[in-house]
């Protein structure tokens, strides 16, 4: 019987099925249901390939308990049998054209592949995001150093948050809204590390930005 060839993620076409592709989990969330937030709707989750490309994939509610616990984020799998559909709607965290969908034939398997990079950062410049210069349709990541902290409040909706100040290599200062429960974290992870008075730097995956009189990445 002939093995399925290895695909990447730039091979992969939408309304495919996806054969196999080794990849790494570097991110993993949660989506609630919209009349119910305190359901799951769907588990979402980032995939890194040798290539250092990223796919967004989906666990819809119905199986949900059968690959829940079978991906966890950092390790490394051999994905098989996922349907390949056009990235569309308003959680895209990925700029790419295509996103997974785990079926119930899906299958996952733990292998080792050091050719998969350890993350698959995308880090943009301040500079950019503040002009504008950054698409709105999926997510972002930065990096920078802590310049400001502020206290937790509450919306007009009852949402806790809290707004940070971060500072790049070139000086360029951004405000970062935080939402629960980083809020509440934030403070006790700067607590733990060795040394208080060290400059921190904070590493921020997936976020979304949108422009207010300040811009902001939320």
């Amino acid at each position: 019987m002939a093995i399925a060839p290895r695909l990447t993620i730039n091979q992969l076409q939408q309304g495919v099925r996806l054969t196999q592709m080794n990849v790494r989990v570097i991110h993993r969330w949660t989506r609630p249901n919209l009349q119910d937030k305190s359901k799951i709707e769907a588990i979402e989750l980032l995939l890194l390939d040798a290539e250092n490309e990223i796919i967004q994939a989906t666990i819809w509610k119905q199986l949900i308990s059968y690959f829940s616990s079978k991906l966890a984020v950092g390790s490394v799998y051999n994905i098989r049998n996922l349907t390949v559909q056009k990235n569309t709607g308003l959680d895209k965290a990925t700029p790419n054209s295509c996103r997974l969908k785990f079926e119930f034939s899906s299958k996952v398997c733990a292998t080792t592949d050091t050719t998969i990079p350890l993350n698959g950062y995308r880090f943009v410049k301040f500079e950019e995001i503040i002009n504008g210069r950054v698409p709105t349709t999926h997510y972002i990541d930065v990096v920078g150093k802590l310049y400001e902290i502020g206290p937790i409040v509450e919306t007009t909706k009852g949402h806790k948050c809290r707004t940070i100040k971060l500072e790049d290599i070139e000086g360029c200062q951004l405000c970062c809204t935080l939402r629960a429960p980083h809020t509440s974290q934030l403070p006790a992870r700067l607590s733990e590390q060795p040394n208080p008075e060290q400059s921190k730097i904070i590493v921020m995956q997936c976020v979304e930005t949108k422009k207010y009189e300040a811009t902001t990445a939320e």
